[in-house]
C-alpha cells in the first residue's frame, strides 16, 4: 500500500512480501492456523478488533525496510478487513516517541533497536519474556553476590586498619 512519506508529496511503495519464505513446521502451521481460527471466532462480534497472521507489519513511516511479519496478531480499534500489509502508522495513532498505547490490553509497544519492548501501561515496568526474566533474576544475583563481596571487603579492610 503506498503511503506518503513526511513532507513529501509523492507516494511511497511498501513491500507486501519479505521475499523470504514461511517456513513453518507442520506443528507450528496447525497451532497458527487454530490458533487464528479461535482468535477470529472469539473477536467475531467485535467491530474493531482485526485478526491476521503471517502479514507484513510496518512500523516506521517513510522506512518500507522496517517490517516484521508475526505468526498471529489481533489490533483493536481498526475496523476488520482484508491488507495486502498492516501499515502501522496509517491504522494507529502512535506517541511522539513512536510507541503505541493499547488501552485495552493496557499495554505500552515501543522499539528497542530491533526488538519490540513491552510495558504495563499504568506502571511502566517491563513485560519480559520468560528468558528475559530469567536473565534479570541471574543478573540480580550477580548483583547481589558483587555487593555482598564489598562489604566483606569493606569489613576485612577495616579489621586490617584496627591492627
Amino acid at each position: 500500500m503506498p503511503g506518503l512519506m513526511p513532507g513529501f508529496t509523492t507516494r511511497m511503495e511498501y513491500p507486501t512480501s519479505d521475499g523470504k519464505p514461511t517456513a513453518e513446521t507442520d506443528t507450528n502451521r496447525h497451532v497458527m492456523t487454530d490458533l487464528i481460527d479461535r482468535l477470529q471466532a472469539y473477536y467475531a462480534a467485535t467491530l474493531d478488533a482485526y485478526v491476521s497472521c503471517n502479514l507484513l507489519v510496518d512500523y516506521e513511516e517513510g522506512n518500507a525496510g522496517r517490517h516484521l511479519s508475526p505468526d498471529c496478531l489481533v489490533v483493536f480499534g481498526v475496523p476488520k478487513g482484508d491488507r495486502d500489509t498492516f501499515r502501522t502508522p496509517e491504522e494507529i495513532n502512535s506517541n511522539a516517541d513512536g510507541s503505541i498505547v493499547s488501552r485495552k490490553l493496557a499495554l505500552t509497544f515501543s522499539r528497542d533497536g530491533t526488538r519490540l519492548k513491552l510495558q504495563d501501561a499504568t506502571t511502566g515496568a517491563a513485560i519480559l519474556t520468560e528468558h528475559e526474566a530469567e536473565i534479570e533474576q541471574q543478573l540480580k544475583r550477580v548483583a547481589d553476590r558483587d555487593l555482598q563481596i564489598a562489604k566483606l571487603q569493606a569489613e576485612q579492610a577495616a579489621l586490617k586498619k584496627k591492627k
